[in-house]
């Protein structure tokens, strides 16, 4: 199955949650792909479930959530910094077009389109909340024309993602930097303030 052709060595548990409106994977350590209950239940669904699944699944294979972790923690040190929440999502864009372009490695346009048509139906149903710490089939709407149209495109691209994560450790880095300067400043300012 999908797993095999991945080459996963650890599963992920498969629910159904009445609490999602799109397919998500959570758990870093134990992940589990949720599933809304909608696929369960459409007739539309059969020829879709497959793509979804090994989605999520690529997501856990290239070990997605530990990089969302990195993100987060990088907006939670620069904060204050609007390029952050930038550099966020275009990570998050960049992330979903990578697992789109696995998935739909020698597909022809018109699966293409079929996993285009299965995109919109998720994020026409429902909630449209998810954590920082999980991934979602559908991303955001801002992201969703720039996918569409990597998906639609069958040249062959490269993705920014090592380029985007390299970008977050130096941010994090530069913070840490950053954060390191405040100690010396206040001694001399004591000592400024000593001698006066």
């Amino acid at each position: 199955g999908i797993k095999e052709e991945l080459g996963l060595r650890r599963p992920a548990a498969l629910r159904i949650c009445h609490g999602v409106s799109t397919p998500m994977l959570v758990g870093a350590i134990r992940p589990v792909v949720l599933l809304p209950p909608t696929l369960q239940t459409s007739e539309q669904t059969s020829g879709e479930i497959a793509p979804i699944l090994k989605h999520e699944l690529v997501h856990l294979k290239r070990h997605d959530l530990w990089y969302k972790g990195l993100v987060v923690l990088a907006t939670a040190v620069h904060w204050f910094n609007p390029a952050v929440y930038f550099m966020a999502k275009a990570i998050a864009v960049q992330c979903e077009i990578s697992c789109d372009e696995r998935v739909l490695q020698g597909a022809s346009f018109r699966q293409r389109k079929r996993y285009c048509e299965t995109i919109l139906r998720s994020a026409s149903s429902g909630n449209k909340h998810f954590t920082a710490l999980s991934t979602n089939f559908i991303g955001g709407k801002k992201g969703m024309k720039t996918r569409m149209n990597s998906i639609l495109d069958t040249t062959r691209k490269r993705t920014g993602i090592t380029v985007l994560i390299v970008a977050v450790m130096a941010t994090i880095l530069a913070g840490m930097a950053f954060d390191n300067r405040f100690p010396a400043e206040t001694r001399e300012a004591a000592e400024i303030g000593r001698a006066s």
